[in-house]
């Protein structure tokens, strides 16, 4: 593995763990805050409002701090190390500050100070989320194990969610919330610190200094893998609507909202069984089609889910666990990409901008966040839901609860499987364009072992892009 020292088993073990305190935090504010706020005597339309606010910032502030790491030089040589070391503090304080608010205060001074404190942890979060997805770029030039390391964050977060997921109603129900809060956040704020003291950055890096935004923004657009990976997975997550009506799905499809936990359980097993298994497949084996032939499976297992139905619930819960196999590889896979878009992008148009590159990846993520709530809302309300939690549901919105839980997430899988028909890019690809980016080969070597491989794309086309960028920066570094 070409790690050029920058990292050993100390400093993936540091990569994976920060994972599991970002997860602390995601966790902590991320899912609960809402419950928070009207548990401290935030009014409903102040919460709704702080959040709709909050979020529409969040996704706003991503690109643009995408390109703030691209244009900022530190005088370290790193380029994302320094923003880790930074966040891990102010996401630490953000957290505890917005859990220490008074209850006692008047309720507009409530509001104030969590909306506040809200946006700023937001803001800290994207600070911390960003530079670490991109980080394996500036570790190691080896493909493969550039997507080994993020594996590990996956698994991390995997095993720190179950955690989570048991002990926080428990600590909270107990301590109450500040004293969670605090907890939680301590110990986020621990388990990120070593990867600030564990980890190099070693690897060259294209500069991106003396790009302008219009530059960056077009090396994005011109990143055709890029616009095709992200344009599938905002088709098939804007249309998962399962996380909107899980519950719905357990109360009035099985006959108990205790059996939601037992579907996430179904779900979350196979989890843990796979995220001993990818890394060591995505170091055998090309890790895109691993990625789509899964998928497709997912999809075809989705459809055959939907068509049985939930009635035999030995046969649901059966092709539930099935399901979950594959649709965890995709999950543990979804955000393995975007270093190879920037290898791409590099190697196409000479400089490109990584930091906007990652931006486009949390951009995408909570834009399908936001867009698959408010469909999957709307869509339980047109076939007729009745909002209450003992409503009586007619059949047709029974049934409308069970095609936004079943089917329009197969759908969704379904479309995203066929627009990836279109990509082309592979490992041996990647790696190929890497050493070219770093120096270790010449780029007329890299155009003829690319050609050697049969590579689809139109080399010509690709050294046009280069040598037209290359001038354009000429020109403006002798201006």
């Amino acid at each position: 593995m070409k790690t050029n020292g920058a990292l050993g088993k100390l400093g993936k073990i540091s990569y994976a763990i920060y994972f599991a305190g970002q997860l602390c935090f995601y966790c902590l504010v991320g899912v609960f805050v809402s419950t928070y706020m009207t548990d401290i005597g935030i009014p409903l339309a102040a919460v709704g409002l702080i959040l709709v606010i909050a979020r529409v910032w969040d996704a706003i502030n991503d690109p643009i701090f995408g390109i703030i790491v691209d244009k900022t030089k530190w005088k370290s040589g790193n380029k994302y190390l320094p923003w880790i070391k930074i966040s891990t503090g102010l996401i630490t304080a953000t957290s505890i500050a917005l859990f220490l608010c008074p209850s006692g205060l008047p309720t507009g001074m409530k509001t104030a100070w969590v909306g506040i404190a809200y946006i700023c942890w937001g803001m800290s979060y994207t600070m911390c989320d960003i530079p670490i997805y991109a980080l394996p770029t500036g570790m190691t030039d080896d493909v493969k194990e550039r997507s080994v390391i993020i594996s590990f964050g996956r698994i991390a977060c995997t095993i720190a969610g179950g955690f989570i997921t048991l002990l926080f109603p428990i600590l909270r129900s107990n301590l109450g919330w500040t004293a969670t809060g605090l907890l939680f956040s301590i110990i986020g704020g621990l388990l990120m610190i070593p990867a600030a003291l564990n980890i190099r950055e070693n690897s060259k890096t294209a500069s991106t200094n003396n790009l302008h935004l219009s530059e960056m923004l077009t090396g994005v657009l011109k990143n055709k893998y890029l616009l095709i990976y992200y344009s599938a997975y905002m088709l098939s997550g804007c249309l998962n609507f399962a996380t909107v009506t899980s519950l719905y799905f357990a109360r009035y499809c099985l006959g108990s909202e205790a059996k939601a936990s037992l579907v996430s359980l179904c779900t979350m097993i196979p989890s843990f069984v796979i995220m001993v298994i990818v890394p060591m497949a995505i170091k055998k084996f090309d890790k895109f089609r691993i990625y789509h032939t899964c998928l497709i499976i997912a999809t075809v297992l989705g459809f055959a889910r939907y068509f049985a139905g939930y009635e035999n619930e030995a046969l649901f819960y059966t092709l539930l666990v099935t399901q979950g196999i594959f649709s965890s590889v995709t999950a543990m896979l979804t955000f393995m990409f975007t270093p190879d878009f920037v290898e791409y992008g590099v190697f196409k148009n000479g400089a490109t901008g990584s930091g906007i590159m990652f931006s486009i990846q949390t951009f995408t993520s909570k834009l399908v966040s936001a867009i698959s709530g408010a469909l999957g809302v709307a869509l339980l309300g047109f076939f007729g839901f009745q909002t209450g939690e003992n409503a009586i549901q007619t059949a047709t919105a029974v049934n409308g609860i069970w095609v936004c839980t079943a089917l329009a997430p197969t759908i969704g899988t379904a479309l995203a499987a066929i627009i990836l028909f279109t990509y082309k890019l592979r490992d041996k690809n990647v790696q190929i364009m890497a050493e070219a980016n770093n120096g270790k080969i010449t780029r007329e070597e890299a155009i003829n072992q690319l050609a050697k491989m049969g590579w689809k794309e139109s080399l010509d086309s690709m050294e046009e892009d280069f040598i037209v960028a290359r001038n354009e920066e000429m020109l403006k570094e002798a201006k």
